[in-house]
This record gives C-alpha cells, structure tokens and sequence, in this order.
C-alpha cells in the first residue's frame, strides 16, 4: 500500500491519478494507511489522501477527516469538508458535535458540509452557530441553514 500512497505525491498526474483509482478500487484495505498518511510530510499526498477516504467512504475515516477539518493548509481543509459530505447521513452526527469545536475553521467547514449533505436535523446545531463570535462562522451556519432548507422543500 505504501508505495501507492508514495505515488500520490509523484510529480507526473498521470501517476497521481493511476494511484488514486487503485487505491479507490482496493477500497476497505487501503483506508487504515490512508488515515496514517494523512499525517504526511507532503501536502499533496495528505490533499490526495482525503479525496480518496471520501470516495471509499468507509465510516472509519469519519472522525479522522473530522479531526482534520483543522488542518493548517487551506486546500486540505476544503478538501476534507468536501470528503465529508460524500458520507451523507453517516457524518451528520460527527460534524454537528464539530460545530462546537473550539477552532473557528473546524466550525465553518462542518457547517458547510452540514449544508451541502442537507439533513434537516442539523438546523438546531447551525441556527445555535449563528450567533458565533466569527463573522466565518456564523456566515456559514447561515448559508448552510438555508441550503438545507431548499433542499428539503
């Protein structure tokens, strides 16, 4: 697996791809090296890393991305919340309880991603959110209130 995980950082993107696709395809197997490479000294590997934890989507990598949603790379950040939504109902729980986490960007990322899966069960948490001390946050927990709102009309 570690060789695969290596050629996510290579240089040429056919390489990148080719190991994202295998990595993809080996699915459960690869998920528990995913998680310890999202440790990575290369940001491209840990970047590469949660888009392949969200297309497998096993529920093992959940509270990982969770914890990673404060990731000081912004890229990596976005990419993880992204990665999150693709578990659906399955991360509702997990980043409502992220809604309280004491790092302003862990909070805006899972009020995003609350928006965009759009569980009606996570209004409570958001409208509570936006009255958040940042101006990110609440701005967030605002447009993810309302998507979730359209999305269930």
């Amino acid at each position: 697996m570690n060789p695969l995980i290596r050629a996510l950082g290579d240089k040429n993107s056919s390489v990148q791809w080719k190991a994202k696709e295998a990595l993809r395809k080996i699915g459960e197997p690869s998920v528990l090296p995913l998680i310890d490479a999202m440790d990575d000294e290369d940001p491209n590997i840990r970047r590469r890393v949660v888009t392949v934890l969200g297309e497998i989507c096993d529920p093992r990598a959940i509270p990982p991305l969770i914890n990673n949603l404060d990731e000081k790379d912004a890229i990596i950040r976005l990419k993880t919340a992204i990665s999150l939504t693709k578990f659906g109902k399955k991360a509702v729980n997990p980043l409502i309880k992220a809604l309280g986490n004491e790092e302003f960007v862990v909070r805006e990322k899972a009020a995003l991603a609350l928006g965009t899966i759009g569980d009606p069960i996570a209004i409570p948490a958001l409208e509570e959110l936006s009255s958040d001390e940042n101006t990110y946050v609440r701005n967030s927990a605002e447009d993810a209130i309302k998507s979730i709102i359209s999305k269930n009309r």
